[in-house]
């Protein structure tokens, strides 16, 4: 089994604001029930790190006033104050987040 290396916690201000997927945790909190670990982006619909969101979406042929047909409601937010980037799976290097799809069968 390959060695796992140590987490290096970054400030959360260094992190992609990009809607990259990272760790984030939150390391200075007051009481317990504030601390969390959990996988987070940044939304900008929400102006905020997110662990997840709804979506609502139009029936055919029908648009919210911006044109779109989804719109994103309901997000957990999350206020991390550290993160680490989502680590390489070993047998997949090439992946870079748990979102992309895989051709393995």
């Amino acid at each position: 089994m390959a060695d796992i290396p140590a987490l290096k916690w970054r400030p959360i201000a260094e992190a992609p604001m990009d809607g990259t997927p990272i760790i984030g945790t939150r390391l200075r909190a007051r009481y317990s029930d504030e601390r969390f670990l959990a996988i987070v982006w940044w939304q900008a619909e929400f102006d905020a790190w997110i662990a997840g969101a709804r979506e609502m979406c139009m029936h055919n042929g029908y648009t919210f006033e911006d044109g779109s047909a989804r719109r994103l409601h309901s997000p957990d937010i999350r206020e991390p104050d550290h993160w680490v980037p989502w680590p390489q799976d070993p047998a997949h290097p090439s992946r870079a987040t748990p979102e992309e799809p895989t051709d393995d069968r």
